[in-house]
């Protein structure tokens, strides 16, 4: 907590947000973040963070607003939107959805629908979080949006099980020559599935522009561990061969994801050597699983 004097960070602001919403005094704790939004990037995430769980709070604070006259702007209709989202309550949301669609003086961007969505997911209501990110997934490929959230998209298609809308995603992105920015995302969702062959195809499909950081180990280390699971731990190498011959280097979570699957596939001593390169790579904090770690102390 910052003293008298001293620079105010982004967490004391958030604690004396806390302190006024638990004491009721609503409208207070929403003038912090609009006093020191010019000094502090508060996103209505932080905001409602105060309010998860708490239906009483918000439903105060709605009154207390709106008996106090106070209209609606950009930042009391995102507050209100992610504060319904934050204890899921959908009335709540749709409400706001409705309201922010129908004003003529609000522009409605992503964010909107994304933290609508975020909101019905956890309530349970699937098809209303779908119809959310398909009005996501319109804004951004309408060309409406300077930094469209694809891997947003592709990311929560995945979660709620929307395999064809991935790969339609994947496919606009890929056409668009921004598939690149993407395989790192579109791959590991499409293996949610189970779908290896999709998956491989991504990969081959993306044109790395020459010298782009987005083509990182990092990238295909999902297909590995995919591999390993599986057994095919010819195809892994190929991977990493491939991978090493265009000037990527593996990391700790390659050769661990490899040691893991020579272990599970009794080849030992590959599954040493492995372990021994996955060391070599690991910086602090790092620990492998007690499997591997009791067969690699056998071995001294």
């Amino acid at each position: 907590m910052a003293k008298m004097g001293e620079d105010v960070g982004k967490d004391d602001i958030e604690f004396n947000m806390d302190l006024l919403l638990n004491k009721a005094c609503y409208l207070d704790a929403l003038e912090i973040p609009m006093w020191n939004k010019r000094y502090f990037e508060l996103t209505t995430g932080d905001i409602a963070v105060g309010l998860t769980g708490k239906l009483e709070k918000i439903e105060s604070m709605v009154l207390e607003i709106e008996e106090k006259g106070i209209g609606y702007n950009d930042y009391t209709f995102y507050i209100r939107l992610s504060a319904y989202a934050a204890v899921s309550d959908c009335k709540g949301i749709k409400k706001m959805v409705t309201m922010m669609e129908s004003d003529p003086n609000f522009v409605v961007d992503l964010s909107v629908y994304a933290i609508a969505a975020s909101g019905y997911a956890r309530a349970g209501l699937l098809d209303k979080t779908h119809a959310m990110l398909k009005k996501c997934e319109g804004l951004a490929t309408g060309g409406q949006d300077r930094y469209p959230p694809y891997d947003f998209l592709i990311s929560k298609y995945a979660e709620f099980g929307n395999k064809d809308d991935v790969l339609r995603v994947w496919e606009f992105c890929k056409k668009n020559s921004s598939g690149w920015k993407v395989a790192g995302s579109v791959i590991p969702s499409v293996l949610k599935f189970d779908d290896l062959e999709i998956s491989e195809t991504i990969l081959e499909e993306v044109n790395w522009p020459k010298g782009n950081p987005h083509y990182c180990i990092h990238v295909i280390n999902p297909l590995i561990a995919a591999y390993c699971r599986k057994g095919l731990l010819g195809k892994a190498e190929a991977i990493i061969n491939n991978a090493q011959s265009r000037g990527l280097n593996p990391d700790v979570r390659t050769w661990y994801l490899m040691a893991t699957g020579y272990l599970q596939n009794d080849q030992t001593e590959k599954a040493m050597e492995a372990m021994k390169k996955s060391i070599c790579e690991t910086g602090i904090g790092w620990i492998p699983s007690k499997e591997c770690l009791a067969v690699f102390l056998k071995w001294f």
